[in-house]
């Protein structure tokens, strides 16, 4: 077998029919997220007929003087039990790669670290034997719809979908450049926004501002919540998300809200009930309400 390199379109046709694929491991997450300064390099394992396994491979150096790297984003598309198939690939791919002057190469495999079988550490000692060091822990964060949800009142607050013209409006509430990130992502990113219109709906979703009222807090916030409302003529923008939907889950880009207002599940219920055929909301990154689920970590290879 041997490795050959796709073009984007002929990556993706192949790739996402593979039962392990995520949003992750296409050319569409690259090209949301890729630096500049990067190449990429969509991968696949050939025998005559067949592709056994894939790999979108970004090559950089930290700066104009470092060496040159290699890194695998939530790691390859392969069975990675078989172990004689992940021991070849390993070695073709590290020959691939020195033939591009790389020195290091770091992966981070979308694995569980438990299953319903019990937990996958033989995996990671496998995976050590070709020589990679385990660097750090990952971790996987997902939501999944509950029978029973005690934020249920919520959805009697205004929840909305926006749209990116509608950015400019929660970056003015917000610290975080939305308007910009946006840019990149055009039509496939849908928002959706928890806002209010009077500050006492703002105490009915967060207990931690009775306690406020005692030192005059709550009045400064209320006189800031009354001047965002009269400036930009809109209600108050309690929290958002912003996702994108790819094949049965929801991606979440990033998420913020006002301070330490609880109110993620109303907003994913909504994103439920929108996209109805969704089976779940996943995040690279924490976010209240979320599961974490710790996977097999991530790891370095010096060639």
């Amino acid at each position: 077998m041997k490795i050959v390199e796709l073009d984007k379109k002929e990556f993706d046709r192949y790739v996402i029919t593979e039962p392990d694929c995520s949003l992750y491991h296409t050319s569409k997450w690259v090209s949301y997220f890729n630096n500049p300064k990067s190449e990429y390099h969509y991968l696949a394992y050939q025998d005559d007929v067949f592709y056994f396994a894939f790999a979108i491979v970004e090559i950089y150096r930290k700066n104009i003087f470092s060496r040159k790297e290699a890194f695998v984003d939530y790691g390859y598309i392969i069975n990675y039990y078989d172990l004689r198939l992940l021991k070849n690939f390993h070695n073709d791919l590290v020959a691939w790669l020195n033939e591009k002057d790389v020195k290091t190469l770091t992966i981070s495999p979308n694995i569980p670290y438990r299953t319903q079988y019990g937990n996958n550490a033989y995996l990671l000692k496998a995976i050590q034997e070709l020589g990679y060091e385990k660097i750090e822990d990952t971790f996987n964060y997902s939501y999944f719809p509950e029978e029973e949800d005690d934020k249920e009142s919520l959805l009697s607050l205004n929840i909305s979908e926006m749209n990116i013209n509608d950015a400019d409006i929660i970056e003015k509430q917000f610290s975080y450049n939305v308007k910009d990130v946006l840019e990149h992502f055009k039509d496939d990113v849908k928002i959706m926004a928890l806002s209010i219109n009077t500050i006492d709906s703002l105490v009915k979703i967060n207990d931690s501002l009775e306690e406020d009222k005692e030192n005059g807090e709550l009045d400064n916030l209320r006189a800031a919540v009354e001047k965002i409302m009269n400036e930009y003529e809109n209600d108050l923008i309690v929290e958002y998300i912003c996702y994108i939907k790819y094949d049965r889950y929801a991606y979440i880009l990033f998420t913020d809200s006002l301070n330490s207002i609880d109110t993620d599940r109303a907003l994913f219920k909504e994103v439920m009930k929108k996209e109805k055929d969704i089976k779940a909301l996943y995040c690279q990154k924490p976010f209240r309400g979320a599961k974490k689920e710790k996977r097999i970590g991530r790891y370095i290879f010096n060639l």
